[in-house]
């Protein structure tokens, strides 16, 4: 990884009305990150909240929750990632994945958007699609329930411990990503749905 440090992307969307919301799993992965390494999210230069951390063998990372909402997450990443001259090998993107039943994640490099409006404004300000993506398990809506409604409504409780549960493994799978890299990831936690029922096939 040529870059100076890393850099650790929760997506989401700023302000209370949507703190609990499905849609927020990438910043809770930060926020529980944050808390881990003892460092405080602050607001910075790059349209987010910001904490730089120096965890055990993890080198320099910078840690970011962009405050531009969701559809606009790239004007946040890309100005920092070209200043900085990060390759998309030092950026790592956590976000809530439809795809992926709640309490499951997955770690990948490259892909296309799937659909998710804060990968899509990353390719389309950064032209980069090769980062680290960390994706945690919101499941899909019941059949005739509107996808906006759902990404951005409050899970019920046994869904919330689900994904909570999924939070906390996102946080271990980016430490052993930063330390050990993607092949050791992804065999420990890309085979295991840790609790609940399997899912379908995930995107490759």
């Amino acid at each position: 990884m040529p870059g100076s440090f890393k850099l650790v992307v929760g997506l989401g969307n700023p302000g209370a009305r949507y703190r609990a919301t499905r849609h927020n799993a990438g910043f809770w992965v930060v926020d529980c990150l944050a808390a881990l390494w003892q460092v405080k999210l602050k607001a910075g230069r790059w349209q987010g909240l910001e904490a730089r951390a120096e965890p055990a063998g993890m080198g320099q990372v910078l840690l970011l929750e962009p405050q531009t909402y969701m559809n606009e997450s790239g004007r946040s990443i890309a100005p920092l990632a070209r200043m900085h001259k990060l390759a998309p090998e030092d950026v790592i993107v956590v976000h809530d994945d439809l795809d992926l039943v709640p309490g499951r994640i997955q770690v990948k490099r490259g892909g296309s958007s799937g659909g998710h409006n804060g990968l899509k404004s990353i390719e389309q300000e950064w032209g980069e699609t090769d980062y680290y993506r960390v994706r945690v398990g919101i499941g899909r809506p019941p059949r005739g329930t509107d996808v906006v409604n759902y990404v951005l409504g409050r899970p019920p409780d046994a869904e919330w411990k689900r994904i909570e549960q999924a939070v906390i493994r996102a946080t271990h799978a980016i430490e052993k990503l930063l330390r050990e890299g993607l092949e050791s990831v992804q065999q420990e936690f890309n085979k295991k749905a840790g609790w609940g029922p399997p899912d379908g096939p995930a995107e490759a």
